[in-house]
This record gives C-alpha cells, sequence and structure tokens, in this order.
C-alpha cells in the first residue's frame, strides 16, 4: 500500500511538471514551486502541487512533498508526503480528505482544510489537518510569503513558514525562513530552518541558501 501511494504521487508529480506553458486552449493554473535549500546540516527539497481537475471544477488535487537529506550517512533521510483530493467552497476555502506519509509515523488517512490568499503582491495559506487514527497527530501549517513580482527585474522576495503538530503531546514543528530576490520564475537568496522535535522539543537549526523554480501549469479548456 505503502509503496503504491508513493509511486501515485511520484507519478503525479512528473506529469504535472513536464506540463508546457499555455497553449490558445489551456487556462493557466497555480506554479507548481520547486525548492532547493542547501545548508549546513543538511538539505531540503520541497514541492507543492494545487490544481484544479478541470477549469471550474471545485473538485481538485493538493500534494506536499518535503525531503531531508541528512549528510551524517548513518542518519535516516526524512520524508514528508501529505496528498489531497479537495473541494472548493469557495474562492479562499478549501476542504479535502487525504493522506499523510511519513518516515516516522507511517501511513494515515487525515481530514484537512485550508484557508487561503494570493495576488501579485502577497500570498497566505492556513491549513488545519487531523489524522484519523489512534494517536494520530493533528497539524496546523501556516505560510506567508511577499513578492513583487516584475517580469523584467530582480524583485525582493520574502517567505516565512511554520507548521506545529501534535497530540496530547508536542510531536513536530518548524519555522522556516527566506530572504531573497526573484526573477521571473526564479527564486534564490539565504534560508533558515528551525526544527523542534519530541516530547522534550529539541531544537535543531540549519542555516544556508535556497533557489527554487516556478513550474508554469495549465490545463485544457472543456
Amino acid at each position: 500500500m505503502k509503496n503504491k501511494f508513493i509511486l501515485l504521487v511520484l507519478l503525479f508529480t512528473i506529469v504535472c511538471s513536464g506540463q508546457e506553458l499555455k497553449k490558445s486552449n489551456e487556462i493557466l493554473q497555480a506554479p507548481i514551486p520547486l525548492e532547493l535549500m542547501i545548508g549546513n546540516d543538511y538539505s531540503l527539497y520541497q514541492m507543492t502541487v494545487s490544481k484544479q481537475l478541470t477549469p471550474g471544477n471545485k473538485f481538485g488535487f493538493f500534494n506536499l512533498l518535503s525531503y531531508e537529506i541528512d549528510y551524517v550517512e548513518s542518519t535516516s533521510d526524512i520524508y514528508f508526503i501529505q496528498s489531497v483530493f479537495t473541494y472548493n467552497i469557495n474562492t479562499n476555502f478549501n476542504v479535502g480528505t487525504g493522506a499523510n506519509l511519513k518516515s516516522f509515523g507511517g501511513y494515515k488517512p487525515i481530514l484537512w482544510s485550508s484557508y487561503s490568499i494570493f495576488n501579485d503582491k502577497i500570498g497566505f495559506v492556513l491549513q488545519p489537518s487531523v489524522e484519523l487514527s489512534k494517536n494520530g497527530v493533528a497539524e496546523l501549517f501556516s505560510l506567508f510569503e511577499w513578492h513583487r513580482t516584475n517580469q523584467k527585474k530582480i524583485s525582493p522576495y520574502f517567505r516565512v513558514q511554520a507548521l506545529f503538530g501534535g497530540n496530547k503531546k508536542h510531536v513536530f514543528s518548524y519555522h522556516y525562513w527566506r530572504l531573497g530576490a526573484q526573477y521571473n520564475m526564479f527564486r534564490f537568496g539565504a534560508a533558515i530552518n528551525v526544527q523542534y522535535i519530541g516530547e522534550n522539543v529539541i531544537s535543531n537549526t540549519n542555516f544556508g541558501g535556497f533557489i527554487s523554480i516556478l513550474i508554469p501549469t495549465s490545463c485544457k479548456k472543456t
């Protein structure tokens, strides 16, 4: 089951990433941000996919993939995959159901909701979710970014994203900071990742830099 789940997510990601720029019979959707952060302790790959099944369709798909590679060979890599089938309530609010797959915690079904605001200057996301299993983790993900998009010039870019996860005790939380610039579909700059792990809240800070690309996506008109 787990291998099939991973295969499905990777296949969907490859299909989305391989799409071309908008054609005459296609409508642009939200781009796929693909980011690499290289730090002093580990490297982090992160990608987010959010798509409608068809233009104007209230049903869609959300996928978050995070993969952390430690520089110490004896330390296991850490991955997190969240895949959700979504239903759009209105312009800003979505609900859905899907599953989490974690390197520590395994495969668990979830209930999920999202409130988001995006325009040409800011982006804001608030996503609560809860795992539907014994000792399942409740999580709250949030993101804020500021970008003054200008296709002809380099523009400043700022983002902070945070997550808190726990049940009757703290399980895992983090806050990630990005400060740099954006040129066309590329973003780059300085990065700080701060993580808090376990009931005793052991902290870890990773300093480095990041580069990301916004992969254009589209879907055919119906």
